[in-house]
């Protein structure tokens, strides 16, 4: 019996033990939660980068298409190895490679603009069936007056005008049209002079031009272009402007 009252009496103490406490919520964002934000805010930027990029190769398809249209890629693509631009288009990614297409049809069709070079092109014969072969499409620089002029002032700017032929001698006369500008007000032609004019160019030779400008007293301010042929040389042309300030 007195086994049995311990026993009992020991149910007491083992029922008034504490139960063990909770933790309390922590305060703040919880660390879980932020780990999905930062993970779905991770899928929406590599998403939104797969969408660019689908973008930019459609643009790039497109621009390809472009290209395709406007020039013959494959003569383009396949000029002189000694050029720079083609030399550089070996190694280059697409976007790249479309720049450097319509850059070097620029510097093509500008006639050597960077350095105010006016190549002189000459039809001639095929050597095949003696058939005339085409003229190369007229070039047509723009030769830009380095300085804002004011009415009265004098400039010159030199040019160097190259002869691509091979066996002829080449003689230029310069000519010119009136200087006009968007609102129609003119300067004669006779204020643009050439020196030495005419020019002789050796076969495969070149030689400088000074083209100088007079702006009369009283020309008013604008931006003014004339046309510039050689008489005698119909694929020789270019466009002067000159800005008057």
């Amino acid at each position: 019996m007195p086994v049995k009252a311990k026993q009992k009496a020991a149910e007491p103490v083992a029922a008034t033990q504490p139960a063990p406490e909770k933790s309390a919520p922590a305060t703040g964002i919880q660390f879980e939660g932020l780990g999905n934000i930062v993970d779905s805010a991770s899928k929406i930027v590599l998403k939104a980068a797969n969408i660019l990029e689908e973008e930019i190769a459609r643009g790039i398809v497109a621009a390809k298409q472009i290209e395709g249209k406007l020039t013959d890629v494959q003569k383009l693509r396949g000029g002189n190895k000694e050029e720079l631009l083609t030399r550089f288009r070996q190694d280059a990614h697409d976007v790249i490679d479309l720049l450097i297409d319509f850059t070097t049809i620029a510097v093509k069709n500008a006639g050597s603009l960077a350095s105010r070079i006016i190549n002189i092109r000459q039809g001639g014969t095929d050597g095949t069936d003696g058939s005339p072969q085409a003229e190369d499409p007229v070039q047509i620089p723009l030769i830009h007056a380095p300085k804002d002029m004011k009415a009265g002032e004098a400039l010159e700017v030199p040019i160097t005008l190259e002869n691509d032929s091979k066996t002829d001698v080449k003689t230029i006369e310069f000519t010119n049209t009136a200087l006009m500008d968007a609102s129609n007000n003119q300067i004669a032609a006779a204020a643009i002079t050439y020196t030495p004019n005419p020019l002789v160019l050796q076969p495969g030779s070149n030689g400088s031009v000074k083209i100088a400008i007079k702006v009369p007293d009283g020309a008013k301010p604008g931006s003014y272009t004339c046309f510039i042929q050689g008489k005698n040389v119909s694929n020789l042309k270019a466009t002067l402007l000159v800005k008057v300030v």
